[in-house]
């Protein structure tokens, strides 16, 4: 009978669970599905990677620019090649003490330099890629040019007549100085320079009396100020009886 009671209780004993292990009891009514895990998210992030192997592909600049009259502005079109790929990057157009800069769309970018004097310029173009991406750097020169403006003058009036001291009216389109020059029968050739307002009528009066009928001949050389300009020159006759 002791040996019974023994082995139930050692049986007994084997079966119990430990505390730890327990599973509480829930009261009536409550849910007692287990608490989902905590959500994880995750996020992307975007970087600029560099080449592979930056700085290895070569280029090739080229520019041009069109000849252009002063008072317009000058331009320089450059292009910029590789072997393999479309570079990306900016170019400096350099004038003088000027620098120009343009980043390139399709590799290709046009420069703006303003209006320059009249002359012809050496302007020198370089190349910077991207950091870090797979291309070189090159650089080139080209010309650009600008000529003189053009200027204008014409005879407004004269004032030739036998006997008397001719005088010739001229009208310039710059400021400068014009010298009018008038010629006639019996080796009569007188010559006057003047001081000329753009766009305002002057007047070269001579001292020398006209002596004789016939055909006077008037020329007038105008010489801007400005060495952005050019000399234009005009001419009349009068016939004196």
């Amino acid at each position: 009978m002791l040996k019974k009671k023994t082995l139930a209780l050692t049986l007994a004993a084997a079966l119990a669970v430990p505390a730890a292990l327990a599973i509480p009891a829930v009261a009536a009514g409550n849910d007692t599905t287990p608490a989902a895990p905590a959500a994880t998210t995750s996020e992307s992030v975007l970087t600029t990677v560099a080449a592979p192997y930056p700085a290895t592909v070569r280029t090739t600049t080229s520019a041009s620019a069109a000849p252009v009259v002063y008072g317009t502005g000058s331009t320089v079109s450059v292009t910029v090649k590789a072997a393999t790929g479309t570079p990306t990057g900016y170019v400096k157009v350099k004038v003088g003490t000027k620098t120009f800069t343009k980043g390139l769309t399709s590799g290709k970018a046009t420069v703006s330099l303003g209006k320059l004097n009249k002359g012809t310029y050496s302007a020198s173009v370089t190349y910077t890629p991207t950091s870090g991406s797979e291309f070189k750097g090159s650089s080139t020169a080209v010309a650009v040019k600008v000529t003189a403006g053009k200027t204008s003058v014409k005879v407004a009036n004269t004032s030739i007549a036998k006997g008397k001291s001719p005088a010739v009216y001229v009208k310039a389109s710059r400021d400068g100085k014009a010298t009018v020059t008038i010629t006639g029968p019996n080796g009569f050739k007188v010559t006057k320079t003047i001081a000329v307002k753009g766009n305002t009528t002057a007047k070269a009066a001579f001292t020398s009396k006209v002596r004789a009928s016939g055909t006077y001949k008037v020329s007038v050389k105008f010489t801007p100020t400005s060495t952005n300009y050019s000399g234009s020159t005009a001419a009349a006759s009068v016939r004196v009886r």
